[in-house]
C-alpha cells in the first residue's frame, strides 16, 4: 500500500525559519554572521565606531568641568589661573579626541593596523604634550599648578564619559563577521528532517 504525504495549512502558517529572509551563506537569522550580513547591522558597529558619541559627551563633560575650574582659577590666581584652566581643558579635549578620530579612521579602513595606529598616536601626543610643558616653563601668564589640576579633573571627567558610552550603547566588543568565520553556527536538525521529508518521501 503506497502512502502519500499530505501538506495542509496556509502559506502564512509556515514555520518562522521558512518565512525568514535568506541570509547569504545560509546562516540562521540569530547567528553573528546573520547579524553581520544585515544592512547596517553590527558588522560595522565595532568599538572604534563609537567615536562620535564619546567625543560629544566628553566635550560636554569637559565644558562642565571648565566652568568651575576657570572660576576657581580666576579667583585664586587671577587671569593666569583662568588662562591655565582653559588651556588645561583644551589639552584634555585635544588629547582624547585625536586618539578617537585617528583610531576610528584607521579602524574603518585597515582594522589590522589598529594597534600600531593607537600606539603611534599616543607617542605623538606625549611628545607634543612634552613640548607644550617645556615651552610654558617660565611663562607668567599661565599658572602651571592650576593647569595641572585642571588636566587632572578633565581626564577623570573624560574617562567617566567613555565609561558611560561603553555601558549604555549596544556596540559589540568583537567583530561578528570574524567570530562567525571562526565559530560556524551548528546545523539545524529541523532543517535536515524537513529536507528528508520532502515531496515523495513517504512513497
Amino acid at each position: 500500500m503506497t502512502g502519500r504525504v499530505v501538506v495542509t495549512g496556509r502559506a502564512d502558517e509556515a514555520p518562522a525559519d521558512a518565512r525568514a529572509p535568506a541570509i547569504p551563506g545560509g546562516e540562521s537569522p540569530g547567528t553573528p554572521a546573520a547579524v553581520a550580513a544585515k544592512p547596517g547591522g553590527a558588522a560595522g558597529a565595532a568599538p572604534y565606531l563609537a567615536t562620535a558619541p564619546v567625543i560629544r559627551l566628553g566635550a560636554a563633560v569637559s565644558a562642565a568641568v571648565a566652568v568651575p575650574a576657570v572660576a576657581l582659577g580666576a579667583a585664586v590666581k587671577g587671569w593666569p589661573g583662568a588662562y591655565a584652566a582653559l588651556l588645561g581643558i583644551g589639552v584634555v579635549v585635544a588629547f582624547f579626541s585625536i586618539s578617537k578620530i585617528a583610531v576610528g579612521f584607521v579602524g574603518r579602513r585597515a582594522p589590522h593596523l589598529l594597534l600600531p595606529a593607537a600606539l603611534g598616536t599616543y607617542l605623538v601626543k606625549i611628545a607634543l604634550l612634552g613640548v607644550l610643558l617645556v615651552s610654558l616653563s617660565g611663562v607668567e601668564a599661565i599658572h602651571l599648578l592650576t593647569l595641572a589640576w585642571t588636566v587632572f579633573a578633565g581626564v577623570f571627567g573624560w574617562i567617566g564619559a567613555e565609561m558611560w558610552v561603553a555601558t549604555h550603547t549596544r556596540v559589540p566588543f568583537f567583530d561578528p563577521a570574524a567570530f562567525a568565520s571562526r565559530h560556524p553556527a551548528p546545523a539545524d536538525p529541523g532543517a535536515s528532517a524537513r529536507g528528508a521529508a520532502g515531496p515523495g518521501a513517504g512513497r
